[in-house]
């Protein structure tokens, strides 16, 4: 039994540090709400007000259906050493159905290369701002809000910080019938392996010519090779990347109607990944389990008392002569 408290008692210790406290190696990017910027970094109770400045911007014009972005801009954070700062993309502050994809958009890509609504980012070293981009396409006509909320630590203090940006209100409109622009079918590859170049089919409504331009991370614009393949059915080729890193692209697009430029839409160039093995992770858990096993088996054994020592026994046995008949 003193075993067995022992060993929840450690667990236990193990366990506590992580438990109300901040991730101050953060997350990872992922799709998260309000509820999660307010209380996943550390108890909500324990959280302070960031005295960051941090503002959402976004396009002048917003046609319901195409794509569109926005901008976070996070001036001014005191972070910890590492600079590390989470930023969420919402619709709503409530702490239900605030995720933007519940108010119909939809997160094509962002400027770190994923396509979710929260990333994080750290501020260069002498640097005060980091900016964070998110691609979206936009939902059906109407007003409609967004918001950025950021949250992040402090070194002097250990207290983790949370703050939002004031609403970005747009007021989406009816696509004109001879804008040329992107079709809705169209969705912008996320990401592809290194080494790969792209050859890209980019399908489009009323578009008589088509350019593209790729930048990369020195933010050198160039322009891409564009073929036309049929009506309304473009091919932008993209050159492959030799080491992990993001490309950004985009098409400008003319017609009867007003030219059209994209948003950037970020590629993710990565290694290859590797395809598992169901059997060896089968094995690798039956191993798991009779190790388990064992352990719980050594735990509950007691050991046995041993019989007090008798040194005439012994001396007897040692020297008793050997009776024939």
């Amino acid at each position: 039994m003193r075993r067995w408290l022992l060993v929840v008692a450690v667990f236990g210790l193990l366990l506590a540090p992580s438990l109300g406290s901040a991730n101050p190696n953060g997350v990872g990017a992922g799709d998260f709400d309000y509820q999660c910027g307010g209380a996943c970094h550390g108890d909500a109770s324990m959280n302070g007000t960031s005295t960051a400045n941090l503002t959402l911007t976004g396009e002048a014009v917003v046609y319901e259906g195409l794509f569109t972005s926005v901008t976070a801009r996070i001036e001014a954070p005191t972070t910890t050493a590492s600079g590390l700062v989470g930023v969420f993309l919402l619709a709503d502050s409530t702490g239900v159905n605030d995720h933007p994809a519940e108010h119909g958009w939809t997160v094509v890509t962002n400027s770190e290369g994923t396509d979710t609504n929260y990333v994080e980012v750290s501020v260069p070293v002498g640097s005060t701002s980091v900016n964070v981009s998110w691609t979206l396409r936009a939902p059906a006509a109407g007003q409609h809000t967004l918001l950025a909320a950021l949250h992040h630590g402090d070194d002097d203090e250990g207290t983790p910080y949370f703050g939002e940006s004031e609403r970005l209100t747009l007021d989406l409109v009816p696509i004109p019938e001879d804008l040329p622009r992107l079709d809705s079918a169209f969705t912008p590859p996320v990401f592809r392996n290194v080494g790969e170049p792209s050859e890209l089919k980019v399908t489009t409504v009323s578009t008589d010519s088509l350019t593209a331009e790729w930048r990369d991370a020195s933010g050198h614009v160039q322009s891409a090779t564009v073929e036309w393949t049929s009506e309304g059915v473009w091919t932008v080729s993209l050159p492959a990347s030799l080491s992990a890193n993001t490309l950004e692209w985009r098409v400008i697009l003319t017609g009867e109607g007003p030219a059209q430029t994209s948003p950037w839409f970020q590629l993710t160039s990565d290694a290859p990944q590797q395809e598992l093995d169901g059997t060896q992770l089968y094995l690798q858990g039956l191993a798991l389990a009779v190790l388990s096993a064992g352990l719980v088996i050594a735990l509950q054994r007691r050991p046995t008392e041993a019989a007090p020592y008798d040194p005439l026994e012994a001396l007897e046995t040692v020297y008793r002569p050997e009776v024939k008949f």
